[in-house]
């Protein structure tokens, strides 16, 4: 079985690892963690920002090969947009399953271009898991009630 797990930053990597390392995988499963680099304004930040995911994406996978010794755990950083990287190599890899995060995003963009997770649940020809984080949950919770009682009511 091949598990895609596209990590965007430190919060959701924690999420994400924690969320597999827990759950009963088949013998012989193979992880592939995946960082996607935006545009940087400059080869320097590019670089730099390369050499973090490296690293984080290295401490990933140490960490999830400890906790599953019977599995495999490779990583790739990619650049370009996340959807479309995700996608394809999900689709390249034969991905079986793809395991990621999903972040509550404010800002006006997002509002017309969608979420990553969004987009990737809609357009991966495999499962797609999104682990939500305690402050995305929480967030989601707030808008249910007010939207369940609106202001002035109990």
């Amino acid at each position: 079985m091949k598990i895609l797990l596209p990590i965007c930053g430190n919060d959701d990597a924690k999420l994400i690892v924690d969320f597999v390392s827990n759950f009963h995988w088949p013998p012989h499963a193979c992880f592939k963690l995946i960082h996607v680099l935006g545009s940087s304004e400059t080869e320097a930040q590019a670089l730099e920002a390369e050499g973090r995911a490296t690293i984080l994406l290295t401490n990933l996978v140490e960490r999830l090969t400890a906790a599953l010794p019977d599995t495999s755990a490779i990583f790739e950083v990619l650049s370009g947009a996340a959807i479309y990287e995700i996608i394809d190599l999900a689709s390249n890899w034969q991905a079986d399953m793809i395991v990621m995060g999903s972040r509550t995003r404010e800002d006006i963009e997002s509002s017309f271009t969608g979420s990553i997770a969004k987009g990737v649940v809609m357009q991966a020809s495999c499962s797609v898991v999104i682990i939500k984080s305690p402050q995305c949950a929480a967030k989601t919770a707030e808008q249910e009630v007010e939207v369940a009682a609106p202001a002035g009511t109990y």
